[in-house]
């Protein structure tokens, strides 16, 4: 029995020992090398090739060491002869066990070399008929060793896209020249090409034009065709795309590409995604792996699935004067729509200076304070002496003038001078002062207007953003539609949900859409309406400067005692005294009528003065006889006077005016007390007005945080509701409702900055004065001015 034991423990401790031996032969990760083919060094190849690495090493680290040698990434330097070479090399290369083929020139090479002798995985196909690889009805290449992956957007389908969205007759196709000639050029699949198909149903002609050695090459012959589709260029992607581009977008045709990416280059349209390098790479790695896993890639299936839409660049329509019809605006996805490329730069500070100079009420006023400054000037001019000439010729009758004795002549010419200078007058003293009081009252019209105007354009300028923000979460939220359709679908697929949940949210994009196109043009609408306070041509574009996206862009606006003041009762309420002080002071509606009063009363003590003083005014003539002719113009013995002169003062002083005086003066009374009235009645409304507008501040100052709070709590819900309703744990309805719950709490957070802003500004219009337009020394007089009357109040409360 005790050596049974030790025997038992002798195996134990040989097999405790030889463990590891044995585990890290059994264990071992199968060493695998793969080859890489790529056509050219691109910006992103990098990038491409670290995630693939680390997929390959996070996914299938743990049953294979897997490597992609730096030497074993090949680049055709953009040649159809180099890609061929790189592929040979890998091919004839024992070490590596797997070659992928990165590129549409790579991909083309590979395609024609069969069979294979080795794994060949395909990034690059992008007309499985041209290049003689159709999928099987399984969905899979059906090639012995060969697997690719096709992204489901082919030529033929682009172009009946492109087709919808402009109807050209005939369209430029501009594509790498080595990849021409590799895939269409004297291709014997050409006839049956399914591009030729569409086309032939469209009616349309198509030219290839090649680029061979600069983007300059297709230039020339653009003229011939009305629409351009932008195919792979090779070695030419990069800048000189973008110069392609701008050459195209010149010439004012509409351009499309199979690349989202184009769209930021200035394409006018894509029907493709901007596709996750993430989803490709991770298809890459699981084909890899079920190869490793003894699969044949023949089998492997090739669609790479995408949610495919139209996409439009609107900066490029503009350019090239191109109009979506509304439809397709509907249901396209828009860049550049919001903000055109180029728009000059609108801040709020620009808008109320560009309002002021150049708003059409405001120059109607200037004119009428103009007109004002000449009565004043006007009425003053009777003060001035008169001077004037007058020349009289007369003729009487012969009788009369024999009968005169020589003392008037048949026929007389004589000239006269005249002077005259008032030398005292109470009404003209009176009216001189109530035109100037009636000058004061226009003037301060001007400045309540300008007042009015510059709260107009900052309530303008921030509806403006609501609007333009509204367009952003309608926008947002067609595209969420979009992807909350497709996992209806796969949900559906799965046995998640059934089609209602597909036909809601059909019925809710469509829905969705509507309502974007019906934000986007009242945003237009917006935009109009503020053109049109500044007086500008009312389609003009600008951009405007987004404060609620602006750091500390609330500083601006605010001041020491619009930040520190209105957080507590107590202090809202100092604060509201002090401000209800400042407005009396500045409110140009009680200047206007304190001017009229003013008026009035220097009329009224005008009319009394009128009974017993005077008007006095000098007068003087001189007069002269040039001529005396006919009868009684030569009688002997009578030498009549030829000059004659007068001087003269008059007092006028009305005795009696049928009761006009009394009348006059009792309406001057009447008038003066209703304007009183009116004052009064003012200064209640001014005080009401800033005492509403500080509790509307107060409370947009709350809601300001209360509703960004609110927006984070809803969008974490609406995550919550997301990934329940993937898994098959929440209705639909539940995922609408927490949509529509976080659609309307980021668009009341986004609004609620506007809103505030607008609040303030009314609070600046009730006090009479907008301080954020001020200097900043002029500000902090204003700070230390409130500050020096909360220690008047509280130095006299405490006395």
């Amino acid at each position: 029995m005790l050596g049974l034991t030790r025997n038992r423990f002798l195996v134990t401790f040989l097999l405790l020992c030889w463990l590891p031996y044995f585990g890290s032969a059994a264990f071992a990760a199968k060493k695998v090398v793969i080859g890489v083919l790529v056509d050219g060094a691109i910006p992103h190849q990098h990038a491409l090739l670290k995630s693939l690495r680390h997929e390959l090493s996070t996914l299938l680290g743990s049953k294979y060491d897997i490597n992609v040698p730096e030497g074993k990434v090949l680049s055709a330097s953009w040649t159809l002869d180099g890609a061929k070479n790189n592929y040979l090399k890998l091919k004839n290369d024992d070490d590596v066990e797997i070659i992928i083929a990165i590129g549409v020139l790579s991909t083309s090479v590979v395609l024609k070399v069969q069979p294979y002798p080795k794994p060949v995985i395909a990034l690059g196909v992008i007309d499985p008929i041209a290049q003689n690889v159709t999928p099987t009805q399984k969905g899979t290449s059906g090639i012995n060793n060969l697997a690719y992956v096709l992204f489901d957007n082919p030529l033929n389908n682009d172009l009946v896209e492109f087709h919808q969205l402009f109807p050209f007759k005939k369209v430029g196709i501009i594509l790498d020249g080595q990849l021409h000639r590799s895939i269409f050029l004297g291709n014997p699949f050409e006839p049956i090409l399914s591009i030729q198909k569409e086309l032939n149903t469209l009616g349309i002609e198509h030219v290839w034009l090649p680029i061979e050695n600069s983007v300059n090459d297709p230039l020339d012959k653009l003229e011939e065709v009305d629409a351009v589709y932008l195919g792979y260029l090779g070695r030419f992607e990069g800048q000189e795309k973008k110069t392609l581009i701008t050459e195209i977008n010149k010439r004012k045709l509409p351009s499309f590409s199979p690349a989202a990416d184009s769209i930021d280059a200035g394409v006018l349209a894509s029907a493709s995604p901007k596709k996750p390098m993430n989803k490709i790479i991770r298809r890459l790695v699981l084909n890899v792996e079920s190869i490793l896993d003894g699969n044949n890639p023949s089998t492997l299936p090739v669609h790479l699935r995408f949610d495919k839409k139209l996409t439009l660049n609107m900066q490029t329509a503009r350019e090239i004067e191109f109009s979506p019809t509304f439809s397709t605006l509907s249901r396209a996805l828009l860049v550049n729509d919001l903000s055109p490329g180029g728009a000059p730069l609108l801040s709020l500070e620009n808008a109320i200076h560009g309002a002021v100079s150049n708003n059409i009420d405001l120059k109607i006023q200037a004119s009428k304070v103009e007109v004002a400054e000449l009565d004043v000037k006007r009425i003053k001019t009777n003060y001035l002496p008169s001077i004037s000439v007058s020349h009289t010729g007369t003729q009487i009758d012969e009788a009369r003038a024999t009968s005169s004795f020589g003392q008037q002549a048949e026929k007389t010419s004589s000239a006269s001078l005249k002077f005259e200078q008032l030398l005292f007058s109470e009404s003209q003293f009176a009216g001189v002062e109530i035109k100037k009081s009636l000058l004061k009252v226009e003037q301060d019209r001007y400045r309540q207007l300008q007042l009015d105007i510059i709260l107009k354009t900052a309530t303008a300028y921030f509806d403006v953003l609501r609007a333009r923000t509204a367009t952003i979460i309608q926008k947002e939220n067609v595209n969420l539609f979009r992807q909350y359709l497709d996992l209806a679908k796969q949900r559906e697929i799965a046995g998640y949900s059934g089609l209602s949940d597909v036909y809601h949210w059909e019925s809710q994009l469509a829905n969705a859409r509507t309502q974007y196109l019906s934000a986007v043009n009242n945003f237009k609408l917006t935009k109009i309406q503020l053109n049109e306070i500044l007086n500008r041509p009312l389609n003009e574009a600008f951009d405007l400067e987004d404060v609620a996206k602006q750091k500390d862009g609330f500083k601006r606006y605010l001041t020491g005692a619009h930040k520190n003041y209105i957080d507590t009762p107590a202090a809202l309420e100092e604060f509201t005294a002090f401000s209800v002080t400042q407005a009396l002071l500045n409110a140009p509606e009680i200047a206007q009528l304190d001017a009229s009063i003013q008026g009035q009363e220097r009329q009224l003590k005008s009319l009394r003065k009128k009974r017993y003083i005077p008007n006095v005014a000098f007068v003087a003539e001189k007069k002269r006889v040039f001529s005396r002719d006919g009868a009684g113009s030569d009688i002997e013995g009578v030498d009549p006077e030829d000059d004659s002169w007068s001087a003269s003062i008059n007092l006028s002083l009305p005795l009696f005016e049928g009761g006009e005086i009394n009348l006059e003066a009792r309406q001057a009374k009447v008038l003066i007390l209703q304007l009183k009235h009116q004052r009064l009645q003012t200064q209640q409304a001014i005080e009401l007005r800033v005492r509403a507008a500080l509790l509307g501040l107060t409370t947009q100052a709350v809601n300001l945080k209360s509703s960004q709070r609110a927006a984070h709590y809803s969008d974490k819900s609406l995550s919550l509701v997301q990934g329940a309703y993937k898994t098959g744990k929440a209705s639909v309805v539940e995922l609408s409702d927490a949509q529509n719950i976080a659609i309307s709490a980021n668009q009341k957070a986004l609004n609620s900055v506007y809103e505030f802003l607008t609040e303030l500004m009314k609070t600046e219009r009730a006090v009479g004065h907008f301080s954020f337009l001020d200097e900043e020394g002029v500000k902090s007089s204003g700070v230390n001015r409130f500050n020096q009357s909360r220690q008047n109040l509280n130095s006299s409360g405490v006395n």
